[in-house]
């Protein structure tokens, strides 16, 4: 654990696995941001339902960020992957850095939950998966254009993102 770990970049460890393939297809297919999607599922636990005027405010503050450092170190790490001569030990060098990236960004995300949505702080949210499918659709309003199959795959993350250990799914 890093001094600068905090509880939404512990949750997203905890529970990127659950949806790995789904989240990765959202990324690549559909040109979701992960994070902004991490962290509508995570403000559905801790807060209340995202609005829309704080919803626009992390997605500008990732956009921002995403596109400056994340993407381009992700261009670099796709580039390396088929890399001739092979090219393992920097394509790992650059798959840490953009770990290093989406780990700020997620800081950033979470200093903004911290300081914006406080006064939304919830006990223990049992509308958890409810919550998550309000803040997903929002999230979902503001790609353009329409995608039912994104639209689709953003539904159909919430119950893996949330099953228990014990569960099956």
């Amino acid at each position: 654990m890093r001094a600068d770990d905090n509880p939404f970049w512990l949750w997203s460890l905890a529970h990127y696995g659950r949806a790995e393939l789904t989240l990765l297809r959202l990324q690549d297919e559909h040109q979701c941001d992960v994070n902004i999607i991490l962290f509508c599922c995570w403000c559905s636990e801790e807060y209340a339902a995202l609005d829309q005027t704080d919803l626009n405010a992390a997605i500008t503050l990732s956009q921002d960020w995403t596109a400056q450092i994340i993407k381009p170190i992700r261009a670099a790490r796709k580039h390396l992957k088929n890399a001739i001569p092979p090219q393992e030990a920097l394509r790992d060098t650059v798959k840490n850095a953009e770990l290093s990236a989406e780990h700020a960004l997620q800081n950033m995300l979470y200093q903004f939950a911290t300081e914006r949505l406080k006064s939304a702080k919830n006990k223990k949210n049992n509308q958890a998966n409810e919550i998550a499918r309000k803040n997903l659709g929002f999230y979902d309003a503001q790609l353009l254009p329409k995608d039912r199959a994104r639209e689709a795959l953003l539904q159909d993350l919430i119950p893996h993102i949330f099953a228990t250990s014990h569960d099956p799914n």
